[in-house]
């Protein structure tokens, strides 16, 4: 029997978010391995767009999820790496995935690199105007700067891969 981790996230979402009818789209899929991150969009009965990466892993004949995050779509500085990001970490489980990931704040970038206090990176393509980095092994997002590039590969904005928000 083929799994399919698009059902699996299409249910989680109907039961516990109570999308508008006919709202929910995958912008994105990333796969690693067995584990594949689907990059969902919909609004809410409340008329918020909404925003998420929704993680699962398809191995011996059945779908579990491995993490998510799910925020409401806000508008970008130009100036900001994340319009809505998150990610969870791959976990004690050996050979788990870890994640980060979201809606990229600004139109003209193609890709994203992510450098770690070590000098370790990661990076993806934005497609949708969504990037997803997954990996396995250490890498260290505490400190670590996120830099969005153009189509020559130019840094058109660095930042903070984990955004600082201010209080309201």
């Amino acid at each position: 029997m083929q799994f399919d981790p698009h059902r699996l996230v299409q249910s989680v979402i109907l039961t516990e978010h109570d999308p508008v009818k006919d709202s929910l789209e995958v912008v994105r899929e990333k796969q690693l391995g067995a584990d594949v991150v689907l990059a969902v969009r919909f609004e809410d009965r409340q008329g918020r767009q909404r925003r998420g990466l929704f993680g699962v892993r398809c191995a011996d004949d059945r779908c579990r999820p491995t993490g998510s995050f799910l925020g409401t779509a806000r508008d970008s500085t130009g100036q900001d790496i994340w319009e809505t990001s998150g990610g969870w970490g791959g976990g004690l489980e050996s050979g788990s995935t870890a994640v980060v990931g979201g809606w990229i704040g600004r139109s003209d970038a193609v890709s994203i690199r992510v450098i770690d206090p070590f000098g370790r990176v990661q990076e993806d393509r934005v497609e949708g105007g969504v990037a997803v980095l997954m990996w396995k092994g250490d890498f260290d997002l505490r400190g670590a700067t996120a830099e969005l590039c153009d189509s020559h590969g130019q840094v058109i904005t660095s930042g903070p891969v984990r955004p600082v928000r201010s209080p309201k």
